[in-house]
Order: structure tokens, then sequence, then C-alpha cells
């Protein structure tokens, strides 16, 4: 889409200068073509944000499962250390 943008703003800065278009018409295309590459500039934006929000929130409950987990394995292991005791 923006490379299609960015084409027309090229076509249309050509036909300006041969004299088939009014340099002001250009202009607006230009000034369109700036708004939609903007618009997509915000758009990657706020995806990197949510991207890096979200592997923030994955990890940290991927750790506290993980720190459960080696707690009950180390608990189990306790408890058959005790077993022995009892021998």
């Amino acid at each position: 889409m923006v490379s299609c943008a960015f084409a027309k703003v090229k076509e249309s800065q050509r036909m300006s200068d041969e004299g088939r278009m009014d340099q002001e018409e250009a202009d607006g295309i230009k000034k369109r073509c700036r708004v939609v590459g903007f618009a997509l500039q915000a758009e990657m934006n706020h995806f990197h944000e949510r991207r890096v929000s979200d592997f923030k929130k994955m990890m940290q409950s991927y750790l506290k499962q993980q720190i459960l987990f080696y707690q009950r394995v180390s608990q189990q292991l306790e408890k058959t250390l005790r077993m022995y005791d009892n021998l």
C-alpha cells in the first residue's frame, strides 16, 4: 500500500514536471502520501509496543510457573529425604 502511494507521488511529480498536472494537485497527493506513511508508522509503533508488553507478560508468567514447579520438586525431594530418617 505504501509503495503504491510512493509510486503515485513519483508519477504525480513527473506529470507535474511535464505540465500534465497542476503542482497544487501533485502537492496534495504528496501530502496524502505522508499521512499514509505516518499512519503506517503509528501502527507499527503500536504493534511493537504491544509485542514487547505481551512478551514481558508471557515470560513473567512462564518464570512464575517454573518457580512453582521447582518448589514442588524441592518439597517432594525433602519429603523423600525425611522418609529415610524413619528407616
